[in-house]
C-alpha cells in the first residue's frame, strides 16, 4: 500500500453524458432531486467516506465552469480536486479522468453521477472487495425471467436467471488493473458499457457484491419520479430498504 502522505482512494464520476432519454433543456445530472442536483447527491456520498482520499468528475466540456462554482463550490464538495471534460462515450469520460489519478493510488473506484441512492454500506464493501481481490463490482441478481430474443423480437430461449446479476456502480479496481485494461481496449479500439468488462476482458477477475435496488440509475423521465418517491422515504429516516429477494 501507498505510504501515508500518497493518496490511496480515488474516485471518479462519470458526469459528462447528454440525457438523451430524459430530454429536457438540462443534462440529468444537472436536474433537481430536491433541492440538489443528482450529481450533488452523488458527489456527496464519496465526500462523506472517509476512505475516500480525492474524486475526479468527468463534465461536458461547456459545463466544466459550471461544475466548478455551482456543484463543487456551492455544496462545499471539497474532495474534488478535478473537473475534467468528457468525451463522446462514458468510457473516454472515465479515461480522461483515469488520467488526472497519481499512479501511487492503491485503489479507483468508479461511479455514475446518475445514482443518487448509494449507501455507504455498499460503497464501502464495494472498496472493502477490492482492496482483497483487486476488482469489484456491486450488482444484484436478476429476479425477472429472462428471454433471448432474435432481431424481428422472436425468442430463442430462456436464459438460467441464477447466474445473471445486473451490474451497477460503484465499481473498484487497483490503479494498476484499471490502467492496463483501459491501454488494452485503447490499442484494439474496444468500446464496453461499463469498467468491469474492460477489467474481465484483460484477464482479471472481477468479483461481485451485494448492491442495493435503491441504487437506482436516472436515465429516463419515469425513473426521476421514482427518485422523487425514494428521496422522500429516505427524508423520513426510514432504514426500510429494498432487500436482494
Amino acid at each position: 500500500m501507498a505510504g501515508e502522505d500518497t493518496v490511496e482512494i480515488v474516485a471518479l464520476i462519470a458526469a459528462a453524458g447528454r440525457g438523451i432519454r430524459m430530454g429536457g433543456e438540462v443534462e440529468k445530472q444537472f436536474m433537481l432531486l430536491g433541492k440538489k442536483p443528482l450529481l450533488v447527491h452523488a458527489l456527496e456520498h464519496f465526500q462523506e467516506l472517509s476512505e475516500v482520499n480525492q474524486v475526479i468528475v468527468s463534465a461536458p466540456e461547456e459545463r466544466v465552469e459550471y461544475c466548478e462554482r455551482e456543484i463543487v463550490g456551492r455544496f462545499g464538495l471539497s474532495k474534488v480536486v478535478a473537473i475534467v471534460p468528457g468525451g463522446e462515450v462514458r468510457q473516454e469520460s472515465i479515461y480522461r479522468a483515469l488520467g488526472r489519478v497519481s499512479p501511487t493510488a492503491d485503489l479507483v473506484v468508479t461511479h455514475d453521477a446518475a445514482r443518487p441512492f448509494l449507501f455507504e454500506d455498499v460503497l464501502a464493501r464495494t472498496i472493502a472487495t477490492a482492496r482483497t481481490c483487486g476488482a469489484a463490482v456491486a450488482a444484484i441478481p436478476e429476479s425477472d425471467t429472462v428471454k433471448e430474443v432474435n432481431p424481428d423480437g422472436a425468442i430463442l430461449r430462456t436464459v438460467d436467471r441464477r447466474l445473471l446479476w445486473r451490474a451497477q456502480t460503484p465499481q473498484a479496481f487497483a490503479w494498476e488493473v484499471l490502467q492496463e485494461a483501459y491501454s488494452r481496449a485503447r490499442a484494439d479500439g474496444y468500446v464496453a458499457t461499463d469498467e468491469a468488462e474492460l477489467v474481465e476482458r484483460a484477464g482479471y477477475e472481477v468479483r461481485v457484491v451485494p448492491g442495493s435496488r435503491w441504487n437506482i440509475k436516472v436515465t429516463t423521465p419515469e425513473d426521476m419520479e421514482l427518485a422523487k418517491l425514494l428521496l422522500a422515504w429516505v427524508a423520513k429516516g426510514s432504514d426500510r430498504r429494498p432487500g436482494l429477494d
